[in-house]
């Protein structure tokens, strides 16, 4: 029995697989040559952006932020929903919220919030270029230069490049506080848990901790818990902790409340 042929791919089709491609070639030359990163297809395009792409997208030199503003965040639109029905419970409850971010990125999330909630008081912590992969942290996305998400986002948007052992203490120090802590950066077990520890201080009563890769059936998720427990673990000890309640969950995405 012969097979059906196969029907033909169009003009069209094959000028985006072309496309999608060199694109694909582009973001690996921008990536430190110390970094390994296998970027499958579907995946790396439901990680590159929110938004649509068209067939001109182009790559600044030595950075992986598009030119046409497209800004880079691995949190779905389902995911950052949730992170925005956590932040209008506390808007309609005080008028104006604050937002802690670990691990930016190319700034996706802050940016999407903030369309949202223009008033927004936004702060994100991340090693941006000085992001090394190691041992000790099994992360391993695009690196992105402060300056670049600094100007994309605005002068509004506080950006502080470092460890978050250094700042988030540094933070508790300045009494600042927060609606919305969301922890997406080093996912490893020690890592998460440190950066729990450390946002925890600064949240405040009635705020919500929102915790990333927290799933067990989502790549890469179930790489950190075969590892270590990564953030998963995390998020379960949380979950016996009495002072705090699982709000929201939702794909890769836990979202916890303090209690008041």
């Amino acid at each position: 029995m012969l097979f059906p042929a196969y029907p033909p791919v169009s003009e069209e089709k094959k000028k985006f697989y072309l496309w999608k491609r060199k694109l694909k070639d582009k973001v690996k030359a921008c990536l430190p040559q110390s970094m390994i990163v296998r970027l499958r297809t579907n995946r790396f395009f439901q990680i590159l952006a929110h938004e649509p792409l068209t067939f001109d997208g182009k790559f600044r030199d030595g950075s992986a932020l598009l030119t046409k503003g497209v800004y880079q965040t691995d949190v779905t639109i389902g995911e950052r929903r949730a992170l925005l029905a956590a932040l209008y419970e506390r808007f309609r409850e005080n008028g104006i919220v604050s937002y802690l971010e670990i691990g930016v990125l190319g700034g996706g999330t802050i940016k999407f919030l903030l369309d949202q909630i223009p008033t927004l008081r936004c702060t994100g912590v991340d090693l941006f270029e000085d992001f090394m992969p190691s041992g000790d942290n099994t992360h391993g996305s695009p690196t992105y230069r402060l300056e670049d998400v600094r100007q994309s986002l605005g002068s509004e948007v506080m950006l502080l490049k470092g460890d978050t052992n250094q700042i988030l203490p540094r933070l508790k120090a300045e009494t600042q506080t927060f609606d919305l802590i969301f922890i997406d950066a080093n996912h490893t077990y020690a890592g998460c848990r440190a950066d729990f520890e450390n946002s925890a201080l600064l949240l405040k009563p009635g705020g919500y901790i929102a915790f990333h890769s927290g799933s067990v059936q989502y790549h890469p998720d179930y790489k950190y818990i075969v590892i270590d427990g990564g953030p998963w673990k995390v998020t379960q000890e949380i979950r016996r902790l009495p002072q705090f309640d699982l709000a929201i969950e939702v794909e890769r995405m836990r979202i916890f409340q303090l209690k008041v």
